[in-house]
Formats: structure tokens, C-alpha cells, sequence
């Protein structure tokens, strides 16, 4: 969970090829086909080049996953049945990048992973979603994970707040300790204000789990509407089920229409 100036994206679509003159030429001529760009064109800032995932980044993204979000995700590392992650959090994760909505950032010397960041759309109906979800996880941590986050929306209301049918939820963001020092976070989530844009969405939604996240989101205009210490989530039988850490003790809810 989550992870300067905002730019509107735009859909750019390729131009329709003419059709041929005669049947002769389509054996003479080539024919061009219909093309649409990527919503949202790769770019290099500081040496990184910015690009969206695609489904061959699958197993780049995992190992990321695995070094550089989970270990600093309390959400995975103060449950308290442990802190290893869970196959299928893990596989529920890689969704954003059959999606299109996993933004990498690759230094282009070493072709090394620098950081990620992903998103999902979320709509009204999404907190029912996701607990029918829970109740069909193969882990109880992962149920576990997928109830907090219909809480979350639930007390967000973000697409009843702007009268809106869908919103682009910003969910997670992670550097490679390497690479830190670059802004690499703050470059991720002005890149997914982009993609927002070129999907056609106008609202943003977001849950940070610590105080550099939330400057972040707050440097993009974003505003809190709901905070939930850990020790205040607890499940059925009373038990706090995320426990947090000093420095990590509460998650804020942003909101913000683009």
C-alpha cells in the first residue's frame, strides 16, 4: 500500500491507413494498420527511464516485490502471523501489471529495477468486491489484507464523494535502497497522475503507511479524509490484526480530483 505540477495526459491514436487504390497495389504496397500509442510514453528523468510494465516485467516486479516492498510494508511485515508475504498477496499484486497499471523505473546503465509503483480502478461496489474476495483467499493474512483495504474505501467513499463511476486508486510504490536519493517516489506518482489522465480518469485515491509517503501525496495536492491507528483495527475476536511500529503506527487515506 501506498505508493511539482500535474500534467493532463492525453489518448493519442495513430492515424487509420488509406485503403488501397486497387487490388493491384495490395500486393505492391504495404499496408499500414490502425495503431494506438501507449497511454503513457516512456521518459527518462535523471538517467531512469519511466515506462509502464508489461506482462515479460512480471517476474522483475516480483523479485521488487520481495526485496524492496514487502520487507518495508507494515501492513505484510507487522501482521501477527508474521511478516513473510503470501503467494497469493504476491499474485494479487502482479493484477496491476496485467492491467497496465504498474509503472517501473529502470536505470538505463544496468537495465536495473529502480523502483515500481502500481495502481488499481476502483468503483462504488469495490469494498463488496474485495470481501467476497477475502472470503475466497488461500491465506488468512491475505484476507486479512484485502478487509482492511474494503475499510479503507468504505470510510474513503472517494467515487460517492465526487459523484464519480470509477477512481484511479495510486496502492503501492517501491525503491530499490540503491537508487534511493532521486525522487524516484515522487517521479512514480506524477507519472500515474499521467496514466490517470490518459485513462479517462478524474479523481485519485490513495492509502499511505508512513510519513514519506503521505509528504508525497500532499506534494501532489492530495488531501486526507480518514486516519486509522493500527491498535484501532482489530478483527471479530477483538485482536489487532496489523500491529505496526513506532514509526509506522496509523494509515491515512488521500483524495484528490484531477
Amino acid at each position: 500500500m501506498f505508493s511539482s505540477k500535474l500534467s493532463r495526459g492525453l489518448i493519442q491514436m495513430g492515424r487509420n491507413a488509406i485503403a488501397p487504390r486497387n487490388a493491384a497495389s495490395i500486393h505492391s504496397e504495404a499496408v499500414v494498420k490502425p495503431h494506438r500509442k501507449p497511454l503513457l510514453e516512456p521518459s527518462i528523468v535523471n538517467g531512469l527511464l519511466y515506462r509502464v510494465a508489461t506482462e515479460a516485467d512480471r517476474e522483475l516486479v516480483r523479485d521488487g516485490l520481495h526485496k524492496y516492498f514487502y520487507p518495508e510494508d507494515p501492513v505484510t511485515s507487522t501482521h501477527y502471523s508474521g511478516k513473510e508475504p503470501t503467494t497469493d498477496d504476491t499474485e494479487g499484486t502482479l493484477e496491476m501489471v496485467d492491467s497496465g497499471c504498474m509503472i517501473l523505473a529502470m536505470d538505463e546503465q544496468s537495465g536495473s529495477l529502480a523502483g515500481f509503483s502500481g495502481s488499481t480502478i476502483v468503483s462504488p461496489d469495490e469494498p463488496q468486491k474485495l470481501l467476497e474476495k477475502a472470503s475466497q483467499a488461500q491465506t488468512k493474512k491475505y484476507g486479512d489484507v484485502l478487509r482492511l483495504t474494503a475499510h479503507l474505501i468504505a470510510k474513503t467513499r472517494v467515487c460517492e464523494r465526487f459523484g464519480v463511476d470509477r477512481a484511479y486508486h495510486l496502492d503501492m510504490v517501491g525503491v530499490n535502497p540503491n537508487f534511493r536519493g532521486k525522487s524516484i517516489g515522487v517521479i512514480l506518482q506524477e507519472k500515474h497522475v499521467e496514466l490517470a489522465c490518459a485513462k479517462g480518469m478524474r479523481v485519485l485515491s490513495a492509502f499511505v503507511t508512513g510519513p514519506y509517503s503521505a509528504s508525497i501525496l500532499e506534494r501532489l495536492g492530495m488531501q486526507c479524509v480518514y486516519t486509522l491507528p493500527y491498535r484501532d483495527y482489530r478483527d471479530e475476536s477483538g485482536r489487532v490484526v496489523f500491529q505496526g511500529t513506532k514509526n509506522y503506527n496509523e494509515m491515512k487515506c488521500y483524495v484528490m480530483k484531477i
